[in-house]
């Protein structure tokens, strides 16, 4: 079976609301300058009647009851936004229905809407109940299949970008973010993580500072959930992901080392492993013990053995430097650590021994 969304873009009545849609942008951009130059507002569905009409007559299920035209309302709500918000405001709960009614409907708006469109701030509002629904039924069942990246996925990608924005909280009375890490599993939960993490690493220097503490507190807060935990079985992805926020070293080298470390004490498992050694070479003059002590809990749970290849140099260098400092801790962590890769077969660590 192929997702509405897929069938709508290679239907005739699919590619007919598409038209529609082309239509009113069309008359926009043909009267925005004019419109501009008196001083008046943009047009909306007030100056084309027939958008309205015919937008109206297929969200009337008796209608127009396929999937696949609904999938198309979710695909183009940022467009109705930006075209029409008060017939958006009116129509959001026919397009998406609140509580449990008429799921197929909700589903098919709903998967298109985030599949298709990125985070607005405008929009979080109007779409609060859509977000809340689909955050509480994620856990009916498993990833919806047939996506490159999944509608859960992207759920978690809206979350996140809300709440670095500060449109979301902890606390609020929404509860979304609440009910999101309250009710998603570790690998959705990891997804966020690693969305942010590969998100921060691309950003620009002019990212305001409250935007990083946010984050900031977000991990801490997710480090506290798991150490409380009755199971680390339950956050092993999710901290794991911690890695790609390391590597991106968009945060205070001192916080994040930190992090790291107690990441690593808990599941002594990471993502981005090799970057992540090449960085605590670099870091290992400022911080010798930790950056040691971090080494040593990825080589204890590198259970395959792949960890050093590719980066056993960066390894010897960070070992010698440990060595080499004035800090006995450190200089103790080495040593230990050398002797497990010589009594794991990586018998070339026998030279900075001697």
């Amino acid at each position: 079976k192929f997702e509405p969304a897929f069938l709508s873009i290679n239907s005739t009545r699919g590619r007919a609301i598409d038209a529609v849609v082309d239509y009113a942008w069309w008359v926009r951009r043909c009267t925005d300058a004019e419109r501009k130059a008196s001083g008046q507002p943009p047009v909306t569905f007030d100056a084309m009647p027939e958008v309205r009409e015919v937008l109206d007559t297929h969200l009337d299920i008796e209608k127009e009851p396929t999937l696949t035209i609904r999938s198309l309302y979710g695909r183009h709500l940022t467009s109705f936004a930006s075209l029409d918000w008060d017939w958006l405001r009116t129509n959001v709960d026919r397009i998406l229905p609140p509580g449990q009614d008429d799921a197929p409907r909700f589903n098919a708006a709903w998967r298109s809407f985030v599949g298709f469109n990125q985070p607005h701030p405008l929009l979080l509002q109007a779409l609060m109940p859509a977000y809340q629904r689909a955050v509480r039924q994620i856990t009916a069942g498993p990833k919806t299949k047939g996506h490159p990246v999944s509608p859960e996925d992207r759920l978690a990608e809206h979350l996140m970008v809300y709440y670095w924005l500060g449109k979301l909280e902890f606390g609020a009375a929404d509860r979304l973010l609440y009910e999101f890490y309250a009710l998603v599993p570790d690998e959705l939960r990891g997804h966020a993580m690693w969305f942010v993490g590969t998100s921060i690493a691309n950003w620009r220097d002019e990212v305001p500072p409250e935007v990083f503490e946010r984050l900031r507190n977000l991990f801490q807060g997710r480090l506290r959930a798991a150490q409380q935990a009755a199971s680390l079985e339950m956050f092993t992805k999710e901290l794991a992901n911690f890695g790609y926020w390391f590597t991106s070293q968009k945060f205070e080298e001192g916080w994040s080392l930190e992090m790291l470390l107690a990441t690593l004490q808990l599941t002594k498992k990471t993502h981005a492993e090799m970057d992540i050694v090449k960085l605590l070479a670099e870091r290992c003059p400022r911080y010798p013990f930790e950056c040691v002590t971090c080494l040593g809990l990825m080589v204890e749970g590198d259970q395959e053995r792949w960890l050093l290849l590719g980066v056993e140099a960066d390894t010897r260098h960070a070992l010698k430097l440990a060595l080499d400092s004035n800090h006995p801790e450190a200089v103790s962590s080495a040593k230990r650590l050398i002797e497990n890769l010589i009594a794991r077969g990586n018998f070339g660590f026998r030279t900075l021994l001697g």
